[in-house]
């Protein structure tokens, strides 16, 4: 069974066990709910089982670049995770209960072994689903001279095969430990495992725009890749830290749809500016010399962008993740610079859809940063 074909059935998971949430909130009998888990279990079980084969036969190839394989070891560590849903719902359980994310969904009812379960699962569901579809586009780019479609030079494919060789590993990495470490992961918010994969998605997405004619792409993959309706918006988060940020966000969009010939710079600039406003503003420079005084985390007095990372995590100790997220600032960056600057010649290329997708890209990016600073507080 193909890739695409598997995550859209697991995805399918997502719709089935919000139903069966709601269905909580009706008084519906837990023996239904149950019912519902136990028949979703043969299912994916099944599945995973397709699946798990197909990632092991794909990361044993000799002609596989070391993305795919670092992404196929990745899908199959988070995989796993439905076999261990049993064995870490305990732990989780406490922490849902907790946490703002989920805190939400279950605001109006008592927390119960079935929805413990079903919240988990859920959010597994998810999390393989973007995985890999992120995987299927990748592959794809595999045929393809990475921004073949933007015409970008020699120097510039390799900065992006660079990018994606590093957040591959990064993200293989990180799920592996996860893998590894249940009890430990269950303290952790859920944007932990949740957001790395979004990023993931919206990575290959952008990767695809600029680099596979549109006639010979694949079919745009049903996904929700939308946040939990509970949550706050990046405008909100935005507003929360400094209203004036909201301006450059609009700004990047007005761009977007202006006839200004200019306007894929005018979009890199806002964007890129947003991103540095957010980062120096949540891990400050005083923030970062009361934090720490290492020398690595200097360049000429000041922060360095590793440094405002990885204090931007500090409260989730896990290295994992902060390697992740400096390789997913970096990818994510790469393009938005190139067209700030002019450099690689690709700024007449970009049309009105490969600058939405890359707007989308930095936003899903931001709400990333934010998120995982007010695990801080």
């Amino acid at each position: 069974m193909m890739f695409s074909e598997i995550h859209k059935q697991i995805a399918e998971s997502q719709r089935l066990y919000d139903s069966a949430i709601r269905s909580l909130t009706n008084s519906v009998t837990m023996s239904s709910v149950q019912k519902v888990l136990n028949e979703r279990a043969l299912l994916e079980q099944s599945l995973i089982s397709s699946l798990s084969s197909s990632l092991n036969k794909i990361s044993c190839l000799n002609n596989i670049t070391s993305t795919v394989c670092n992404l196929s070891l990745a899908n199959n560590s988070i995989s796993s995770l439905f076999d261990s849903s049993h064995r870490i719902m305990s732990e989780m359980r406490s922490v849902m209960e907790q946490q703002y994310q989920w805190r939400e969904i279950v605001k109006n009812f008592t927390m119960t072994n079935q929805l413990a379960e079903l919240t988990l699962r859920r959010h597994t569901s998810e999390i393989l689903s973007l995985s890999l579809a992120s995987q299927s586009k990748i592959m794809e780019l595999q045929s393809f001279r990475l921004g073949e479609s933007i015409l970008a030079s020699e120097s510039f494919q390799r900065s992006l095969f660079n990018g994606l060789e590093r957040i591959s590993k990064t993200y293989n990495s990180l799920f592996n430990a996860i893998g590894n470490h249940n009890a430990k992961i269950a303290g952790f918010s859920p944007v932990v495992t949740r957001h790395p994969p979004i990023d993931l998605f919206w990575e290959s997405r952008v990767l695809e725009e600029i680099t596979v004619p549109t006639d010979k792409r694949q079919l745009e993959p049903d996904l929700d890749i939308g946040v939990i309706s509970e949550e706050r918006s990046l405008e909100d988060l935005l507003m929360e830290i400094d209203p004036r940020l909201k301006d450059l966000l609009i700004g990047a969009h007005e761009a977007l749809t202006s006839s200004n010939p200019d306007r894929s710079r005018h979009v890199a600039t806002s964007l890129r500016e947003l991103f540095n406003h957010v980062v120096q503003i949540i891990a400050s420079d005083d923030d970062i010399s009361q934090w720490t005084s290492k020398t690595e985390h200097f360049h000429q007095g000041r922060p360095t962008r590793r440094a405002r990372l990885l204090y931007i995590c500090r409260q989730i100790d896990f290295g994992e993740l902060s390697d992740f997220v400096d390789a997913d600032v970096s990818s994510a960056l790469t393009l938005v610079n190139a067209l700030h600057s002019g450099t690689h010649g690709i700024i007449s290329y970009f049309s009105e859809r490969q600058l939405r997708v890359l707007i989308d890209r930095m936003e899903s990016l931001l709400l990333f940063l934010l998120r995982l600073n007010a695990e801080n507080r």
